[in-house]
């Protein structure tokens, strides 16, 4: 009994996760080879629920330079933000090879 009890709070607990609102966050230092970090607040997903995190979404950034350079870098799926397995936060890393404006798209 006390096996089926959790396995309900899990869900409850999963099934609460709402989708973000897409709005992005820029981190990092804005300069030549420092890490920038994309942060989207996108549909909500769970490691071990459906859809699936790893499974059924695909989080792409694409970067273009001030040179018209072009790179497709993959994010993941970063659960809650702070470990959780369950979340709206997907992150991308992308360390920019020049300096200039630089412009992403998801």
């Amino acid at each position: 009994m006390r096996f089926t009890f959790l396995l309900l709070i899990l869900a409850a607990a999963l099934g609460a996760v709402e989708d973000g609102d897409g709005s992005v966050v820029v981190r990092g230092a804005l300069q030549r080879w420092h890490r920038v970090t994309i942060d989207l607040a996108g549909p909500a997903a769970a490691e071990t629920g459906t859809p699936h995190a790893f499974r059924d979404y695909r989080y792409d950034v694409i970067f273009t330079g001030p040179d018209a350079q072009e790179y497709r870098v993959p994010g993941y799926f970063a659960g809650d933000g702070a470990g959780g397995e369950a979340g709206n936060r997907w992150h991308c890393h992308f360390a920019p090879d020049a300096t200039g404006a630089w412009q992403y798209t998801i």
